[in-house]
Parts: C-alpha cells; structure tokens; sequence
C-alpha cells in the first residue's frame, strides 16, 4: 500500500487517513485487546510515513465507530474488537471457514438470554444482541427470569424462580444462554447441568462465583468509586449508598460496589471529616453480612430499597427527612432512580442544591428525568456484541482459555451534581474525558481491560 505523504489519496482511490484507519482496524483486531493502548501519534507517523495531522484523522475516525478512545495525557485506548469493517462490512459476519465449524447444540440455531425483565435494560442489551446473533444466523429467545424495577410483581422465590427459567432453558436444547444472573451462587448447580450437556454460558454483568464460563461486564468497584470520587470532589462528606433488594442474597456486582463506595468514602472517615454521624445498627436495612467491606460508620447510610417497593420506601424518606440526612445519593442500579427521586421531590429537596445523584447504568437517560442524572454509563450496546463474539468464540472452540473481558465506563455528569454549570459544558454523550470531579468537562473515563483466567 502506499502511504506517500504527497496528495491526499493513495492508488486505492482512498482518502490517506481511511487506509490509515483500516490498516489500524486490522492490527486491533490481531494485536490488541479492550483496555491496549495504540502506539503514539508520532510513532504512527512514523510507521505510515504520513503527517501527524493524519494519524489523527484517523484516530478521530476509528474513535467516532467507538473502536478507540483518546485518554488525556495516557494515549489512545482500544475499547474492543471492531463491530463494523470501515468499508461497512460487519466484522460479526461469519467467514466461510467459520460456517464450515457448526457449534455444539447450534441445530436449534437459537441462543437464550435470560435476564430480570427490566424495560429500559432489556431494551438496551437486546438491540444489539438480535442483529448480533442474526448475522450468525441465530434466534434470540428471552426468558424472563421476574420483571424488574419498584412496584414489580416479583415471586414469592425469585431465586427458585430463576433456577426454573433455566432448567426449562436446558430442556429446550438451544445452542447458548446469555445469562444476567441475580442468584448465580444459589442456582450454579443448574448452570453447571446446563454446561455439562455442551450448552455454553456466557454471564452479563453478574459475576457467578465458582462456574467456570465467560464473564463480560464492568469493573463495579472502580465505577463506585469514580461515583464517589466525583461527589467528595464536589465537596460531599456524607454519601449515601442506595441498592435495590431482591431476595435475601446479594450479587458480586453489588458486593464490588459497596467495596468501592467503601473505599471511596475511606479517607474522610480516616482523617474525621466525614460527616456522616455515629452508626445507628438499629436502622440498618441489609443483613450484616452484606456489609462486611464498609466501616461501621457508613452502615447506616447504606440502604437497598425493595424491589416490590411502589410510591414511599419509609427508611428511604425518613432518611432524606431526617436533620442530619446525607448531602449526596449515590444510587447503585438505574431501577430504583424514579423512586428515588420521586420521594426526594415529593419531600421538597433541590437537586443538587439539597442533594446531589448520580446513578450507575444510564438507561435512565431515556427517560428525560429532570434534572438529569449524572450517571456512570454502563456500555450495554458493546456488552451485547461482545457477549455474543464470546459465545460464538465459546461454540467453535469449547476448551479455549475462560475469559473475563472488563467494558470501559464513563462518567456523564449532568445537572444532579453539577446544576446549571451542566449547561456550560457539552451535555451530550461524547463528552471528552477531564478530571475526577468531571468540571467543567462533562465525562471520565475508567479504562477496558481483559483478563483470561480459569474458574474462581
């Protein structure tokens, strides 16, 4: 190919800065992983023998397919394998030597995601799961495992529930599952069955501890702790920590983010300048063995909100009313958001004046609450394609290494935290990444790493 610097296309036809951008495409899809970071500018310079001022045509190109990310000060991150070729066609297509390997189970030629039904996550995931799997000539059937989210008509044993939806999965004979878990350790066995039939699992967001199978989410402690660096940085000493309860067991995911709102809050614990008050264990709304990684002192400003919960959560308003209520929320799952701020105006609180939120997911954004929500943004649309390359790796190679691929976050801060200072900076989701604090720049960044490693 010639890179000459001289004219601004090469014999192809191209623009020099696509051929550029290809070439980079093809070395991410070989070389790197989520979370590598490419060569600097003027290496690449270098390399292609084309101006600086090109690369980064580039680079801005590959960023806008959201294949890479530019870091401040660290270089450009790759975020995961490319979605779509540049010349439109879609990488997820099967090649010819992968139709000629038919997968374990794949004569059902359907994949099961089994999942809460939540509207604004299903939404989310199952809009790119389905093209995902069609351009693999799959199905995607949904199993609903309980509706999600407050006043939700959740069975008497979610958990037995769930264990259910997966053995009538196993009695179907399809040729994968995607699962988001809520009661993996309980119903393991199930799982394992399931395994042991060829059927393989690929879990979404929820960790199962002990099953050795694919794991794709976020990094939940890191994501936890940017919410709260965010908030102390605004000023916060006294944050609140808001989960949503189902049943009486509690997921890795939330097990993470407490440990990360934990160390979040630790160093004004440690230095006597948090201010949120001496512990009251009588009204504590958990089990104490959920909050084994959090101080004494923040145990009664951790509070997971029902799940059949509809209008006024009683610990959660008598919380805000209270003289001594905390001066920040950060809420742990975008399912009990509403509730959450309804109760906060319902009481005649100014967000952020009163009391500042930010929630972690971000398919709240869909929902045009006002004030918006400063929320650290779960990838879901990347979690759905990689889900299915995992799985459709997993079916043409069952002993390949487990892996457990971590997506980037990103912190979108809003008016919830920030008020009309919001409305100075870029309030839209391609907000460059900038400080901890997320002023006046609208976005942070935690990187994507993958990690291959056996069962735990």
């Amino acid at each position: 190919m010639n890179y000459s610097p001289n004219g601004p296309r090469n014999r192809s036809g191209n623009p020099r800065y696509i051929e550029v951008a290809r070439q980079l495409e093809r070395d991410m899809e070989e070389r790197y992983a989520p979370g590598d970071f490419l060569p600097s500018e003027r290496e690449l310079h270098r390399r292609f023998g084309v101006t600086v001022k090109t690369v980064r045509s580039a680079l801005a190109h590959l960023s806008e397919r959201s294949l890479v990310q530019k870091l401040p000060a660290r270089g450009t991150m790759v975020l995961g394998p490319a979605t779509a070729a540049i010349s439109g066609t879609p990488s997820d297509t099967p090649s010819r030597g992968d139709a000629a390997r038919p997968a374990a189970g794949a004569c059902s030629g359907t994949v099961a995601l089994v999942m809460p039904l939540s509207p604004y996550l299903l939404i989310a995931l199952a809009r790119g799961i389905e093209p995902a799997l069609r351009r693999h000539g799959l199905r995607l059937m949904l199993c609903g495992t309980y509706p999600a989210g407050p006043g939700s008509d959740v069975p008497d044993d979610p958990q037995g529930h769930e264990a259910e939806v997966l053995e009538s999965v196993s009695d179907s004979g399809v040729a994968g599952v995607l699962w988001w878990s809520m009661f993996g350790r309980a119903n393991r066995g199930v799982a394992r069955k399931l395994m042991a039939q060829g059927t393989p699992i690929v879990l979404l967001d929820n960790l199962v501890p002990h099953l050795a199978c694919d794991w794709i989410g976020i990094d939940d402690y890191s994501a936890s702790y940017q919410a709260c660096a965010h908030l102390t940085a605004l000023g916060h000493r006294d944050v609140a920590f808001i989960g949503e309860r189902v049943g009486d067991t509690i997921t890795v995911t939330y097990e993470e983010r407490l440990s990360g709102y934990a160390d979040g809050m630790m160093e004004f614990l440690a230095n006597g300048t948090s201010d949120a008050g001496p512990p009251d264990e009588s009204a504590m709304t958990v089990p104490t063995e959920w909050l084994r990684e959090v101080p004494a002192a923040l145990h009664n400003r951790v509070l997971f909100v029902p799940q059949q919960t509809l209008g006024e959560y009683g610990p959660l308003a008598g919380m805000l009313a209270s003289e001594r209520r905390p001066t920040a929320l950060y809420i742990s799952t975008d399912n009990v958001t509403s509730l959450v701020m309804q109760t906060i105006h319902k009481l005649g609180l100014r967000v952020p004046d009163d009391i500042a939120v930010v929630t972690t997911g971000d398919v709240g954004r869909f929902t045009g609450e006002q004030p918006s929500i400063t929320a650290i943004r779960q990838p879901f649309d990347m979690m759905a394609r990689r889900a299915v390359r995992l799985l459709m790796q997993r079916m043409r190679e069952p002993d390949r290494p487990i892996q457990h691929v971590h997506l980037p976050t990103r912190l979108i801060v809003r008016q919830s935290t920030v008020g009309d200072a919001a409305q100075h900076g870029r309030a839209d989701d391609d907000a460059e990444p900038h400080n901890r604090a997320g002023v006046p720049h609208l976005a942070a960044s935690a990187g994507a790493t993958l990690t291959e490693r056996g069962a735990q």
